[in-house]
């Protein structure tokens, strides 16, 4: 019924419109046979006999699709056409031949590149002017110094890479970031494949409370204590914007959990990974360093796409670890690809500057163990993610909390997230 009511209404079309149009076509070359322009008219004016319609439906669908004609439409046309054949082709074979010759030129489609998007224009020259710069702070109380020296915040459309030695608080500091972020009201996506989410809970809950970390995991609390630490208005704030994963999920998939959050929060969310090596995509190979190209592509391609920072964690290579070792860039894992792909690369370790080279100390583990002295080295800084250099940092393991080492000196101007709740004054 719904077809021979688009008879009746296309008819006129049909004879002006669509076969104006299609005289207008030139078959894209390698996709299907060139027939003169006129033969498709006359296919359409009168159909064809039995023999030739699976053949003639075939190029009169894909010609109707190279011309850009939407897929609702082209079944239409194909089906009016049908309607004049003797005998017309059954339906669910001609909607099988429609279905192979969408999905063919859906591939067709998906290979062509226009020239043109290479090129400039006002319009594109004021819009991107115009787009929002994203600038995330991280600073809180505790690491103004260090958003300092990262141009104010985390940037919009970069890739951040964090290395570290043993023992280095990698997972801490990107814990603290991820907090401060929270409270600020910036949602979080953070991809927990070490460490685990209830770690990330309890590492919180020592940093905003007189507990210490020990004391979660030896379960010293009980329920009732566990109910008025989730009623902190700092606590409640963090678990309202931070959405912690432990599942393996490929990273082509993580467009849909970014599209969730947009949904929530009117604003995509930052990244953060623990950590990258762990990380997989549907695209599975055994070597692996194509693997982890593939994982550093898609992730500097989701931070430009949503115009977000996407921080994750990585390795470094075993001979970094050694005492009096000098630490760079080739220090990673992934050295080589990151130097390409990654706006900015830091690592933490206890080091001393020997004639502008970073070597790790000879007693680094006892440093960090007793003193919580760590620095975090940052080798690359480019696209206005912050300076090179070294930035003094310390550690304390009990709190979980990571924060400016005092020989800066400097007053604090960030805003600072408020140390009282309930429990109290918290110790540094």
């Amino acid at each position: 019924m719904r077809v021979r009511q688009f008879t009746n209404s296309l008819s006129v079309a049909l004879s002006q419109d669509h076969f104006d149009q299609i005289k207008q076509i030139t078959d894209p070359p390698g996709t299907r046979k060139v027939v003169a322009e006129d033969q498709y008219a006359e296919l359409l004016k009168n159909g064809c006999a039995e023999g030739m319609r699976n053949d003639s439906a075939t190029k009169l669908a894909g010609h109707l699709f190279a011309k850009g004609i939407s897929e609702s439409e082209v079944w239409e046309i194909l089906s009016l056409w049908n309607s004049k054949n003797d005998p017309p082709i059954d339906y669910n074979e001609l909607r099988r031949t429609f279905d192979s010759v969408k999905k063919l030129e859906s591939k067709n489609e998906h290979k062509k590149i226009d020239v043109t998007k290479f090129l400039d224009n006002s319009e594109k020259v004021i819009t991107e002017h115009e787009e929002s710069y994203i600038k995330i702070p991280f600073a809180g109380h505790n690491l103004s110094q260090l958003e300092i020296r990262m141009n104010g915040g985390l940037i919009g459309g970069r890739f951040y890479l964090l290395g570290g030695i043993p023992s280095a608080s990698k997972t801490m500091i990107v814990n603290n970031l991820t907090d401060n972020i929270c409270v600020n009201g910036q949602p979080v996506l953070v991809f927990s494949y070490d460490d685990g989410k209830t770690e990330f809970r309890y590492r919180t809950f020592a940093r905003f409370t007189n507990y210490t970390i020990e004391d979660f995991n030896q379960k010293k609390l009980n329920k009732d204590d566990m109910s008025r630490i989730c009623l902190d208005a700092t606590i409640d704030k963090i678990m309202k914007f931070k959405y912690v994963v432990e599942e393996i999920i490929p990273i082509e998939k993580w467009e849909d959990l970014i599209d969730q959050i947009k949904r929530l929060h009117n604003k995509p969310p930052v990244i953060m990974i623990d950590y990258l090596r762990k990380l997989r995509t549907e695209n599975s190979t055994s070597d692996e360093r194509l693997r982890v190209d593939n994982i550093l592509s898609n992730l500097t391609g989701l931070a430009k796409k949503h115009n977000i920072p996407v921080l994750a964690i990585s390795e470094l290579a075993r001979d970094s670890y050694k005492s009096g070792q000098r630490l760079s860039m080739a220090s990673f894992k992934e050295s080589g690809t990151i130097e390409y792909e990654a706006s900015w690369l830091g690592i933490l370790a206890a080091v001393e500057e020997i004639n502008g080279e970073y070597k790790l100390k000879n007693n680094w583990e006892r440093i960090i163990e007793q003193d919580g002295n760590i620095d975090l080295i940052v080798y690359k800084a480019k696209r206005g993610t912050g300076v090179t250099g070294k930035i003094p940092l310390k550690v304390d393991k009990d709190k979980m909390t990571v924060t400016d080492r005092e020989e800066y000196n400097v007053v604090d101007n960030a805003e600072s997230i408020t140390r009282q709740s309930m429990f109290g004054a918290r110790r540094n």
